[in-house]
């Protein structure tokens, strides 16, 4: 699986793998997806407040909170352990919120 990278600047809900509904030529890694490793990076000066989240496909599904959790400046949070999900049920996002202005958190899915 490659890997996902980004970096988030606003404080907001973010996808990093959104729910795939139709079926794809990658249907196989959609229902059976092996992420091994999730790392957040917080590269700003201030706390930042963040939830991992998995989503249904409505717009008041119920979030299934993997962490929440603040995440100091210059520190950075790995999950290792249930990242595996069925990609045509639930997406993957990252909630933010910084202490103070906007946060700048580099992340990877692996």
């Amino acid at each position: 699986m490659a890997i996902k990278r980004a970096i988030i600047t606003t404080n907001a809900t973010t996808s990093v793998v959104p729910l795939q509904s139709s079926v794809t030529e990658d249907a196989w890694e959609n229902s059976y997806g092996r992420h091994t490793s999730l790392h957040l990076c917080n590269a700003d000066n201030v706390d930042v407040t963040v939830s991992v989240v998995y989503t249904g496909p409505t717009t008041d599904g119920v979030d299934h909170i993997l962490v929440k959790t603040i995440i100091p400046p210059s520190v950075t949070l790995v999950l290792t352990d249930g990242l595996d999900f069925d990609n045509s049920v639930y997406a993957l996002r990252i909630i933010t919120a910084a202490a103070s202005g906007t946060p700048i958190l580099h992340y990877s899915l692996n």
